[in-house]
């Protein structure tokens, strides 16, 4: 009956109390059952407070509410019981689910339940990653430090990719998209004064202000990146004009550097001969197993130039992109000596991610593979891309300037130069 159940919610709770227990209460569908009996729901609260429930949870479990309607069920609840925590917890299936965060917080809620990327039943629930900075910087609520608030987008993005489930372009706060520039417009704007295309700065949350190239190399866009590579090239010089059509003939090939601007970094650097490569391909070799009713088993084997290093290896592994990654770094392996001190980063290594799309690039009627590949060596992660008709050579692309560019962009930090960079 209603009473029993009543009771049983008053004596759980007790029963926890008195083992010492903080008591975190969460009224599932308090929500819903207002809508069908507001006067019911408001004494299942009371009987978890009569029961000495430290927390208060008040729960939108099928994500139907609106925000006032939200905010109504905190402020009934508080007034109620002024001295017990009130908290919210929301579901995404109306994609209302950060907005009743705020509005439970601004209600007079001082605890809420949520999953970084906003992981949960159905839709998910309320995403900490988008609320967390909204509330301290929009709202003033001090719930992080400033430090832990800088973390966010590398400890968003590690879960999201290790999961494997979400797409991080569009996130908020933690995207790759949310401080990015494209237009000619936008990009002199935000240099000018950042205010004017962003919520905030986003060094705070942990991302980085990225300046896209649109459909030609804009001159702002080109002087700030060069800029971060400690290369000028301001003005109408004929190394500023060599740069823009080596960038529009990429991206008329389907090259957008949106989520792996690690492969324009190393274009730009081999165009102003910053970068020199270290490594030559001279042949490689990928094929598929089959042995009976066994899983299938891929094997490669490369011949590649490390400095003066003629080297050929194999690997073999469950999938082809694990593969190859595996005979590239055992090549890298073969040549310890030449590393130098980079010798024990190079196993350090990991993929974080790979994307693949397909597309169709500008007048052509052949379909492209685009493979986007993510990098982590622990402490920041890169991204670099590989275009092709075949989805086998496009992964590999991306897996050698991931490489490379790891190497050299942590030679470059640590301020050293190995043999096999010389």
């Amino acid at each position: 009956t209603l009473e029993e159940n009543l009771a049983m919610v008053r004596e759980t709770v007790a029963y926890l109390k008195e083992l010492g227990k903080e008591v975190i209460f969460t009224a599932e569908h308090f929500y819903d059952g207002c809508r069908h009996d507001r006067g019911y729901s408001l004494e299942v609260a009371a009987a978890a407070v009569e029961g000495g429930a430290d927390i208060l949870v008040l729960g939108d479990s099928v994500g139907a509410s609106l925000m006032h309607e939200v905010a109504k069920g905190i402020r009934s609840v508080k007034e109620a019981h002024p001295d017990v925590t009130v908290g919210f917890h929301g579901h995404n299936d109306m994609g209302l689910a950060v907005a009743n965060a705020i509005a439970a917080v601004e209600a007079g809620a001082e605890h809420v339940q949520g999953t970084i990327g906003g992981y949960g039943a159905r839709t998910g629930m309320t995403d900490l990653s988008t609320l967390i900075p909204i509330l301290k910087l929009k709202m003033g609520i001090d719930v992080v430090s400033d430090e832990a608030l800088a973390n966010l987008t590398p400890v968003t993005r590690a879960i999201v990719n290790k999961i494997g489930v979400g797409d991080l372009d569009y996130h908020p706060f933690v995207g790759y998209k949310v401080f990015a520039h494209r237009t000619h417009s936008h990009i002199a704007a935000v240099l000018s004064d950042p205010e004017t295309y962003e919520p905030i700065p986003p060094e705070a949350v942990g991302n980085e202000r990225r300046l896209l190239l649109p459909g030609i190399a804009r001159a702002s866009y080109l002087e700030s990146l060069a800029q971060r590579l400690g290369v000028d090239l301001s003005g109408d010089s004929a190394a500023n004009q060599r740069i823009r059509e080596e960038l529009l003939r990429l991206e008329e090939a389907g090259y957008t550097y949106e989520d792996a601007e690690a492969s324009l970094e190393l274009v730009l650097g081999k165009l102003t001969g910053r970068f020199h490569p270290a490594m030559t391909v001279e042949r490689l070799r990928l094929f598929e197993v089959i042995r009976g009713k066994h899983q299938p088993v891929v094997e490669a084997s490369l011949r590649i130039q490390l400095g003066s290093h003629d080297e050929y290896v194999a690997a073999e592994g469950t999938g082809p992109v694990t593969t190859l990654f595996e005979v590239l770094l055992g090549a890298l392996r073969e040549v310890r000596s030449e590393l130098g001190p980079l010798e024990d980063y190079v196993c350090g290594i990991r993929l974080a991610a790979v994307r693949v799309r397909t597309f169709y690039p500008r007048g052509k009627q052949e379909l492209r593979a685009r493979v986007t590949v993510t990098f982590t060596d622990g402490q920041r992660s890169w991204s670099t891309i590989g275009i092709s008709r075949d989805l086998i050579q496009a992964t590999w692309q991306a897996l050698f300037d991931g490489i490379e560019y790891g190497l050299y962009t942590k030679a470059e930090a640590e301020g050293i130069e190995p043999p096999l960079f010389k």
